[in-house]
């Protein structure tokens, strides 16, 4: 996904982007960087917290898995605001009014 913009403020890095999710994602864990999502178009079912006990490294700083357990449940749509702190593992399980679209902010 390119970045809209990126910049610094102070000692955090920070790359806005705009995402869609047409399906259901793997299970992330990003160890250095917190997400916060804004919805604009759409609902899914978001989970996040608990365990990702199949969890891979892909990269230094990034880990996938396909089940998370003990995870807290929303309901997201239009509106949501979410923040994903670094090292949270986190999965959107369901998408019913595809596409889902967000604006994500990763900060770093």
């Amino acid at each position: 996904i390119p970045d809209l913009f990126a910049g610094q403020s102070g000692n955090a890095n920070y790359r806005v982007r705009a995402s869609r999710h047409d399906d259901p994602t793997e299970v992330e864990i990003h160890t250095l960087d917190t997400d916060i999502f804004y919805v604009t178009t759409g609902t899914a079912t978001f989970v996040a917290g608990g365990t990702a006990p199949d969890a891979k490294q892909i990269s230094p700083t990034e880990l996938r898995g396909k089940t998370i357990n003990g995870a807290t449940t929303y309901n997201l749509s239009q509106g949501d605001v979410i923040v994903v702190p670094r090292g949270i593992p986190h999965q959107f399980q369901a998408i019913p009014s595809a596409p889902f679209l967000y604006m994500e902010v990763k900060v770093r």
